[in-house]
């Protein structure tokens, strides 16, 4: 587990699930690891979400995916940045399964944001890694997004301005579009309040404004 800090921490999570990765041969589930860490080292709006706390932000591996937390307080353009940073994720992913001939390495993902509270700290092995309420928070809105979709908590589409349907247009990319919200009941019962996300670039839609099955 990781050692905490005593300070309690505030800002954005984003955690990325690559959809039936255990039903994956080994050799696949490898080319899928390596291809969307590859996808999230060339986003060049990664730089600029990280950028904002270039002191304190994680971005690890899950087995199955990454997380990436950055401790950011909620700024002018900081949510379009990461929002950016998903679309980089969605249009890569596809682009890339799109051109392979082996049917085992086309992979989709799932993703979570939210805007949360979490303790910075260390785990077995030295790194830095994050922990607490909003981590799990945004793992149960991962976990129940349809594949291909991608949903934001309420907090983060407060963060975009407050309203739970219109175009949010990040800077060089395309327009990005929020959906009406949805609650949903995740893991012991907890009630969620999430909101589907979609965008436009390039002429192709990512994401998917259907409430999660």
């Amino acid at each position: 587990g990781a050692q905490e800090t005593d300070e309690r921490e505030q800002g954005y999570i984003v955690l990325v699930d690559i959809v039936e990765f255990s039903q994956k041969p080994e050799y696949a589930q490898r080319r899928c690891m390596q291809q969307l860490s590859e996808l999230v080292s060339q986003s060049t709006l990664l730089t600029q979400v990280i950028g904002q706390s270039p002191q304190k932000y994680v971005l690890n591996c899950t087995g199955d995916g990454f997380i990436l937390v950055t401790t950011a307080a909620p700024v002018k353009n900081h949510p379009d940045h990461l929002l950016g940073f998903v679309l980089d994720i969605c249009e890569g992913v596809e682009k890339w399964s799109d051109a392979q001939l082996d049917a085992h390495v086309h992979f989709r993902v799932r993703i979570g944001v939210h805007q949360g509270n979490f303790y910075m700290g260390l785990d077995v092995f030295g790194r830095t890694n994050a922990i607490g309420p909003g981590i799990n928070v945004a793992a149960r809105i991962a976990g129940i997004c349809d594949p291909g979709q991608v949903l934001l908590s309420q907090v983060v589409v407060n963060d975009l301005g407050g309203t739970t349907e219109g175009d949010h247009r990040v800077v060089g990319r395309g327009n990005l579009k929020t959906a009406p919200m949805w609650s949903v009941v995740v893991k012991y019962g907890a009630e969620l309040q999430v909101v589907p996300w979609t965008a436009e670039a390039g002429g192709k839609k990512y994401g998917s404004s259907s409430v999660p099955k």
